[in-house]
């Protein structure tokens, strides 16, 4: 007597950082990305799309090792090329304008598309997720930047959100205030770590961790950076200006740091890209200078932007970006000067739900 075969189950499981999405919340979602596509499109922006797969060398520069492969999902292909999935899309755009030297610029150009990073997964945090990225390629005309907040602006009224603010602030008062305090280099980076997380963690806490360390919610000891008091003390008199939010705030930051130039050229930008937004008609009350904004990737070269839910603020910034000149320069040993911005579309997508501003739409059969 024969035994039959018995099929072997396969439990149905998503891998982890990953998810599925049902029909009445991506039906909400495709209507809201149409909503950002015709925004921008209306702005002059122009449809890109690369490839999910690249190079490691592009996406982790030449000196890329098999530890370093390991942060992304990267594995060795046919042909043994060693790639990896893009986790977004501004290298990406860096390496075709850099292929493309006929390309017409400045080059504005929309794209939206699924990125892949290995991060610890958490609550609305997942190793695949959409992004909706603008930019503007080669031009340093501040007219730029402040297009790219207009854009921000128009697509937040467009998905009708009422209650948010655009902030932004630049770099160069930030690099300024690292000679002010007279930051070595090797601490510079940490400080302005530390000093992003105001908005989260406060003063006290920044503050702390600034000199000796603390110890967070939680009770883990988070280790300090290590400065002097009198280094400390220099960052509190920048913290004390920019956070005041009143339109005194940037002349008050140029009595303190104007007498260095790199300060003194990011606050002459911030003036301009106001005067700007005001023959641009965009409303004032939607935007706002926050000289605390630092924002974490280290390429951004200036201006920086945030978007903010004034309802929400617990999802953080909902779209950001900044200038950022010297990206192209790994591709052609000379720079092309972009600004962009960038959509966390899942995230997003769960404030508009949580706002009303999406009718979910059951499938029917």
């Amino acid at each position: 007597m024969s035994k039959k075969n018995k099929t072997q189950k396969v439990k149905p499981q998503v891998l982890k950082g990953f998810r599925d999405y049902p029909p009445a919340e991506q039906i909400a979602r495709e209507k809201m990305l149409a909503k950002i596509r015709d925004s921008f499109e209306l702005m002059g922006f122009l449809p890109l799309q690369t490839a999910s797969l690249e190079l490691a060398e592009t996406l982790l520069g030449s000196h890329y090792n098999r530890d370093s492969l390991n942060e992304l999902f990267g594995f060795e292909g046919p042909e043994d090329v060693n790639m990896a999935l893009r986790y977004e899309f501004t290298v990406s755009l860096a390496r075709f304008v850099a292929s493309n030297p006929t390309l017409p610029l400045p080059f504005r150009r929309y794209q939206y598309g699924n990125v892949w990073r290995v991060d610890k997964p958490g609550p609305g945090r997942y190793r695949e997720f959409m992004q909706f990225d603008i930019d503007i390629v080669g031009t340093q005309n501040l007219l730029a930047d402040s297009e790219v907040i207009a854009a921000m602006v128009t697509t937040m009224d467009n998905l009708k959100i009422q209650n948010y603010k655009v902030r932004f602030s630049n770099r160069k008062i930030l690099n300024g205030l690292m000679e002010y305090a007279l930051i070595p280099q090797e601490k510079k980076s940490d400080v302005m770590r530390v000093i992003d997380k105001l908005d989260k963690q406060g003063r006290d806490a920044v503050i702390m961790e600034l000199g000796k360390g603390r110890v967070d919610s939680s009770g883990d000891k988070i280790k300090g950076v290590e400065l002097e008091s009198s280094q400390i003390e220099k960052i509190e008199e920048f913290l004390d200006i920019a956070s005041d939010k009143n339109s005194s705030a940037l002349n008050n930051v140029e009595k303190l740091l104007g007498a260095l130039e790199i300060s003194q050229t990011g606050i002459n930008e911030l003036r301009t890209i106001q005067e700007n937004l005001k023959n641009m008609e965009i409303d004032t009350a939607k935007t706002e200078i926050d000289l605390t904004i630092v924002r974490g990737l280290g390429y951004y070269t200036g201006p920086v932007f945030e978007t903010t839910l004034l309802d929400l603020p617990e999802y953080g910034s909902v779209f950001s970006g900044g200038r950022y000149d010297n990206l192209v320069d790994r591709f052609l040993g000379r720079s092309i000067p972009a600004v962009g911005s960038s959509i966390g579309v899942d995230r997003l997508l769960a404030a508009l739900i949580a706002l009303d501003a999406l009718e979910m739409q059951e499938a029917t059969s």
